[in-house]
């Protein structure tokens, strides 16, 4: 269009039409083709040729590849995870969201944040003290059961054996009690069966039982200076035939000195006319029963003593 408007292509033009209808002719039956014997023609034929193809690539283009020519217009499109812009003509654009270190749209999440630290405001003056206050205070010790901690809600500060220690020791009854007859000058020592042990006692309120099928309970008796025993009677809440025993114990050995009663067991609920033991320093008055099940109690055992 620049060149055109610089030169007259016009000037020259044929406008006769009878000279254009017959060079029209001259050109369709190929007249100019024997100007190819000239070499200075024939290169004129050449470039008319090439431009020729030139004319037809641009027709080409314009009739197949471009689309259109008017004013490219643009829109833009929205939504929750992005922004693009539409072109009338071309290709659409996505524009991404801006980041620490590059420009870009500005996403729904951040204008949310925006918003809401637009609408936030200050802090009173008493909330500032009480900042101050609170900055202010020691810092929480932690947890634990050493010095200058705190402990949790849930600390233990005895051990399970020594807990169920306790609880065995709360279910125990009086200790031991003397009392005597003074119609007939005797003495009675009577020992709660919580006073009994084994390894598998079961403890109850003013009795015990073992939680085998055949336990054995024991108790040692240390004797009272100038007493001895004559007698001896285990009470329990049936009766045990042939599983209550009596001995002579040495203490400082835990070893049996001689048997006291019947060699092969008494019965329980029975007053058994034992062999006489003298109360002896270092010596115990031994008193074993045997209990058929876990539902049989031993309730307790009392002793009949008489001066030496």
């Amino acid at each position: 269009m620049a060149l055109g408007a610089r030169k007259p292509i016009d000037r020259h033009k044929i406008t006769d039409t009878t000279k254009l209808r017959k060079i029209s002719q001259s050109f369709e039956s190929g007249k100019h083709l024997a100007l190819d014997a000239y070499e200075g023609e024939a290169a004129l034929l050449y470039q008319i040729q090439e431009l020729t193809d030139e004319v037809k690539e641009i027709h080409r283009y314009l009739g197949s590849e471009v689309t259109s020519n008017t004013t490219t217009n643009l829109s833009s499109t929205a939504n929750g995870t992005s922004l693009t812009i539409n072109s009338s003509d071309g290709n659409n654009a996505s524009i991404p969201a801006a980041t620490t270190n590059a420009w870009g749209a500005m996403t729904d999440e951040n204008f949310n944040a925006i918003a809401a630290n637009t609408a936030k405001t200050g802090i009173t003056s008493g909330q500032t003290s009480a900042i101050t206050a609170n900055t202010a205070k020691t810092t929480f010790p932690g947890f634990g059961t050493t010095s200058t901690r705190a402990m949790r809600g849930n600390t233990t500060t005895i051990s399970s054996g020594q807990s169920s220690a306790i609880s065995a020791n709360l279910l125990k009854a009086s200790s031991v009690g003397f009392y005597k007859n003074q119609s007939n000058g005797t003495e009675t020592v009577w020992i709660p069966g919580t006073q009994f042990y084994s390894p598998t006692i079961v403890y109850n309120v003013g009795k015990v039982t073992d939680s085998n099928s055949r336990g054995l309970l024991t108790y040692e008796w240390p004797g009272i200076d100038g007493k001895k025993v004559i007698a001896a009677h285990v009470v329990t809440s049936a009766n045990v035939s042939r599983a209550t025993f009596f001995k002579r114990w040495r203490l400082a050995t835990a070893s049996s000195l001689a048997t006291l009663g019947g060699s092969r067991g008494d019965n329980s609920n029975t007053d058994v006319n034992t062999t006489d033991w003298t109360c002896a320093v270092g010596e115990a008055f031994q008193i074993s029963q045997g209990l058929p099940s876990t539902s049989t109690y031993l309730l307790g055992a009392y002793l009949i003593l008489t001066d030496v």
